[in-house]
């Protein structure tokens, strides 16, 4: 196996805030926001340090998110526009409110929630938020490319709890209308023919000039019904029957239907529970030769445990079978779930190990979020993690200094990376090159090991501050590079209360140097290495509130106009900021 050491990170978006306050103290709790799985109650589980909260690991919006489960290295690369604009305001969901807001580059910004009706067993809501920009932006040839995109999102949430259970019913839409505005673009005269795709088919210009206009959706249900962790304290359990259906402005449409289950028994002092989860994907692609290989699929991953509790330790002992059943073959993976937690010493240190694995579809809806820059007909091959490793510590130095970190080693089987690939006039002149702003993916199997730490210090209820960061070692097959990924990330962030009702919070992110590639599209061998500058980005927001109802927000993004890419051919916008209003009602 070729070494090749290359340091990363990991990066994760950074999420906002969903409590309205009336007053600017500083909550020192993290509170993470994910998805609810029933578990029994605190009678019946080990008592590991529960006054300690975990450091958040603090990360930039415009970056991967490799680990978002201490087992997963699937190197899953956040949906974002490489030209990052400011963070949006914060956002509350204990009362009904209207934010609009706008900045430079033609940025609008706009959002409401409302609560049609709350009460002790019924809910009813209603979201929506779009986030705009239709500036432009400058490239490394001195010329300006419209960068213009629209984000929208809207959602309907429904609640009704029975005694010790609930159902939920939502309904969702968002879509992302953008452009492939990168480093080199599409010359216009629609007379032209190009070559592409490892192919000498060729392709008209008229054609590929309707490409540019890049866009999806997607239409989303799900209903839930589950028990309530507040009040239930036997056997947990939930169900969800989920829809999803996903299109492109290129007429592509992927539809996933799936049922997810789980559930959590107590025998005696211990558990026994299961989860799993089975969906159905269809594809209906376009009447074109360039989209081929995508077949319907079914998906299954079923994953029983038993756990051990005790006083100062508990243990899991499960498995995660994952089958992607195709019409002419079917993939399938078995790996351990495998995790132990103790103390070290009580109220003040824990450890953990963890052995583990994952299977990755990327499928298609998945894979142009993660890189929406990718050429339209790509069908991203799944990725296998039969194997990871990880010992972990959180602890608590001093009452106001929280800590954790981890070491991880995982084996990764087909992993994508994404390239440049060059749109050329003629096949027999290479140097002919037309564009390059779109990406194909290359694969490679690698061994990857990760140390992650972050430290929180929380100061009083008038300031807190903490820093975070990691580095990776890949030791790839047979690429030269992990093409795109960055070799080390440190975060440092802070909160203050300057002033009664003012609030203001401090991001600076470094990011190392990092490689890409630009592979010809006839496969003649001749490929050109660029070298991405280093990040960073110093990030400034802060908050008044004028009085219950009333508040306003800035936000300032990369003061420091650094000129840095996220996708080779896509720089960030220069130093922008986003002003907005916010009323509650």
């Amino acid at each position: 196996m070729k070494k090749n050491i290359i340091i990363a990170i990991i990066i994760s978006a950074t999420g906002l805030s969903a409590s309205a306050q009336t007053d600017t103290t500083i909550n020192k709790n993290v509170v993470v926001v994910r998805e609810y799985n029933p578990t029994i109650s605190d009678a019946n589980k080990i008592n590991l340090i529960p006054e300690i909260q975990k450091p958040e690991i603090k990360t930039p919006t415009f970056s991967y998110s490799f680990f978002t489960h201490p087992l997963e290295t699937s190197f899953e690369i956040i949906p974002l526009t490489p030209a990052t604009l400011s963070s949006e305001p914060r956002r509350d969901y204990d009362q009904n409110y209207i934010s609009l807001g706008g900045g430079n580059y033609s940025s609008l910004f706009g959002e409401l929630f409302y609560n049609a009706f709350h009460s002790d067993k019924h809910s009813l809501s209603f979201f929506a938020n779009n986030r705009s920009s239709f500036g432009k932006v400058k490239m490394e040839d001195g010329s300006k490319n419209d960068a213009t995109f629209v984000r929208n999102n809207l959602l309907l949430a429904y609640k009704h709890q029975f005694w010790g259970t609930y159902l939920t019913a939502n309904l969702g839409f968002s879509n992302h209308n953008y452009r492939y505005f990168g480093y080199q673009t599409i010359n216009t005269d629609t007379s032209m023919t190009y070559y592409a795709l490892n192919d000498t088919i060729a392709i008209n210009n008229k054609d590929i000039n309707e490409t540019q206009k890049p866009g999806y959706a997607s239409f989303k249900a799900n209903f839930v019904f589950a028990t309530n962790p507040s009040i239930y304290d036997e056997t947990a359990y939930k169900a969800e029957l989920y829809y999803d259906h996903f299109f492109t402005r290129m007429d592509f449409k992927e539809d996933l239907i799936g049922l997810k289950g789980f559930f959590e028994k107590p025998v005696g002092d211990n558990l026994v529970g299961g989860a799993l989860d089975v969906q159905y994907g269809m594809y209906n692609v376009p009447d074109t030769a360039l989209y081929k290989d995508f077949n319907n699929f079914t998906y299954i991953d079923f994953s029983p445990y038993f756990k051990l509790n005790r006083n100062t330790w508990n243990l899991k002992l499960g498995l995660n079978a994952f089958f992607n059943i195709q019409k002419d073959k079917t993939d399938y993976l078995v790996t351990p779930d495998i995790d132990f937690n103790f103390n070290l010493i009580e109220k003040l240190f824990t450890a953990h190990l963890m052995a583990g694995g994952n299977y990755r579809l990327n499928d298609y809806r998945n894979s142009i979020q993660i890189n929406p820059y990718m050429t339209p007909e790509l069908n991203v091959m799944p990725t296998q993690i039969p194997l990871s490793l990880e010992a972990g510590l959180t602890g608590q130095l001093t009452p106001k200094i929280v800590f954790n970190g981890s070491v991880n080693f995982s084996i990764v089987k087909n992993n994508p990376f994404y390239i440049n690939e060059f749109y050329i006039t003629d096949t027999s002149q290479v140097s002919s090159v037309a564009y390059s702003n779109q990406f194909t993916a290359v694969y490679d199997d690698m061994n990857v090991l990760t140390v992650k730490a972050a430290i929180d210090y929380a100061g009083n209820d008038r300031y807190s501050f903490g820093a975070s960061g990691a580095y990776y070692n890949y030791a790839l097959d047979n690429l030269e590079y992990a093409w795109h990924l960055p070799d080390y990330e440190i975060k440092v962030y802070g909160s203050f209360v300057p002033y009664r009702n003012v609030t203001v919070n401090v991001d600076f992110t470094t990011i190392s140097k990092r490689e890409a590639l630009t592979q010809d599209a006839i496969g003649s061998g001749v490929t050109q290495r660029t070298q991405l500058k280093a990040v960073y980005d110093l990030s400034l927001s802060g908050e008044y509130q004028y009085n219950n109802r009333l508040s306003a927000s800035l936000n300032l993004n990369n003061i420091l106009s650094s000129n840095y890419y996220y996708w080779n051919g896509y720089p960030s916008f220069g130093f922008n900021v986003l002003a907005s209003v916010k009323y509650r009602f």
